[in-house]
């Protein structure tokens, strides 16, 4: 799979990040998070669940970068 490794590698990268970047989430906000999740893997094409997770990593590192410099 093309994005395999990818989450070790920026963790390698990564700089340590600081406490005002990270976002408190309740519970019910995460359940909420979970639930539209689940419900894009249920809905589109089991081929399709890698490009999900990609494109979800890419962001993640799009945002790391700018929020933690």
């Amino acid at each position: 799979m093309p994005w395999s490794g990818w989450f070790s590698n920026q963790a390698k990268k990564r700089k340590k990040v600081e406490p005002w970047v990270m976002a408190d989430v309740s519970y019910e906000e995460e359940l909420h998070i979970e639930i539209v999740l689940r419900s894009i893997v249920n809905y589109i094409d089991p081929d399709e669940v890698p490009d999900l997770i990609s494109a979800l990593s890419k962001d993640v590192e799009i945002l790391t970068k700018f929020f933690v410099k």
